[in-house]
């Protein structure tokens, strides 16, 4: 993946693409709940919503959570 004017890309060039569960995930993370509070809501195991934010924060080239909700944000992945 690289970056250029802002825009993130995968690496066949074209730009980063999450699934809806990534999508899903990650707005609650944004909305403050954590990875104990997510699967309640979704109705999924914990290790599955660590799962899918580790697939984010790889796609987004983000450090952490926090950062891959403002790359996000940012990108209009999530609003």
């Amino acid at each position: 993946m690289h970056s250029s004017r802002g825009v993130i890309r995968s690496v066949d060039g074209g730009p980063v693409r999450l699934s809806p569960r990534q999508r899903e995930v990650l707005a609650w993370s944004a909305a403050g709940k954590t990875t104990w509070e997510t699967p309640v809501i979704i109705k999924c195991t914990e290790a599955t919503v660590n799962y899918h934010l580790r697939q984010v924060i790889r796609k987004l080239e983000a450090t952490n959570k926090t950062h891959a909700v403002s790359r996000a944000l940012h990108l209009g992945l999530i609003s």
